[in-house]
């Protein structure tokens, strides 16, 4: 799990997807690496793009346990301002008994309306969330059946003898799965150069995204004793790990690897971001919250609502126009690593 790095005695971790090999990992500065170095902490890793001299170096701490087990307490849109300008990302946030992890991934392509790959895996999976189970989300990189390397997302619930692990709501069209809900691209010809166009696909994603935020915001509405209970969970954990710190010790030979000092849990919400230089981080938004069941939602407040050529119950919902935001046009990524966040 990810447990192996908080920055500055904060509460939750600001996690990131490695493009590269799909690892979730934060960032680091020269210093912090070399303490957790120190520490014995044997997932601070240096990365470089490439093998050439001039390529800029990257410290990293990696997380390949996954995130935290507990319940999703943040689910929505975050925009950051870079020097640039504002860049939206799909954030989620897991929160643990000693800790929170937030994932965040671009949700537009950089510079324009067409969605994240990264955020569209996600989104295929929000139907399917239970938000009144324990959950963990990893994410790895591994070869298709047409031998491309992809990245790959896996969400679990933890409260069984065994980890299970769900699966997409949403599926891609095509000759292996005539039946998913998921168009394929078109190929267009424009200023003689072809391309392939996933507006209708990414169309049918935003808006199950918009579905699905607006039921997260009601199950919270509705289950507020859930998260309640995890607040009171953690101030027991603190008050043993104080009770512990005070009590009497008698020397020892210390024989162990060096240990992490134990966080607290964050407020519900929306996370509260460490503040990285010389960037500003935005409240987060969801979608307007409406009446929970809404008509023609699912009974079950735990299921996924119909999403477009998802049938629930025999009773289809009908496709909704399109709600898109535009980027700034002066959008660009974070410095030097593409799929990156600011800290």
């Amino acid at each position: 799990m990810a447990r192996q790095f908080v920055r500055n005695g904060g509460k939750i971790n600001y996690l990131s997807v490695r493009t590269s090999d799909g690892m979730l990992y934060t960032r680091l500065t020269k210093e912090e690496y070399d303490a957790e170095v120190a520490k014995g902490n044997t997932f601070a890793k240096i990365y470089k793009k490439d093998e050439k001299p001039e390529s800029p170096t990257y410290y990293h701490n990696t997380f390949p346990g996954g995130t935290e087990i507990g319940h999703i307490t943040f689910l929505g849109i975050t925009e950051y301002n870079l020097s640039t300008g504002k860049v939206s990302y799909l954030s989620f946030t897991i929160k643990g008994e000693t800790e929170s992890d937030n994932v965040s991934v671009p949700l537009y392509q950089q510079g324009s309306l067409d969605l994240n790959g990264l955020a569209k895996e996600i989104i295929k999976y929000l139907p399917n969330i239970d938000f009144s189970r324990p959950i963990s989300f990893n994410s790895t990189k591994q070869k298709d059946s047409d031998g491309k390397e992809r990245v790959k997302f896996f969400f679990s619930y933890h409260d069984g003898e065994k980890p299970e692990y769900l699966t997409t709501a949403l599926k891609n069209r095509n000759e292996k799965n005539p039946n998913g809900q998921l168009p394929p691209p078109v190929k267009v010809s424009r200023n003689g150069k072809e391309s392939l166009d996933f507006s209708e696909q990414d169309d049918i994603l935003y808006n199950a995204l918009v579905v699905e935020l607006e039921r997260f915001n009601s199950f919270k509405q509705q289950n507020q004793h859930l998260y309640q209970a995890q607040a009171v969970q953690a101030q027991a954990v603190q008050a043993q790990a104080v009770q512990a710190q005070a009590a009497p010790q008698v020397a020892q030979p210390v024989l162990a690897a060096p240990q992490y000092a134990q966080q607290q849990i964050i407020q519900q919400g929306a996370p509260q971001a460490f503040p990285p230089q010389g960037y500003v981080p935005q409240q987060g938004y969801a979608a307007p919250q409406q009446p929970f069941p809404s008509q023609g939602y699912a009974p079950n407040p735990y299921q996924g609502v119909p999403v477009q050529g998802v049938p629930v119950q025999g009773t289809p919902i009908q496709k909704a126009a399109p709600i898109r935001t535009a980027p700034p046009t002066n959008v660009a990524p974070p410095v030097d690593e593409e799929d990156d966040l600011p800290f």
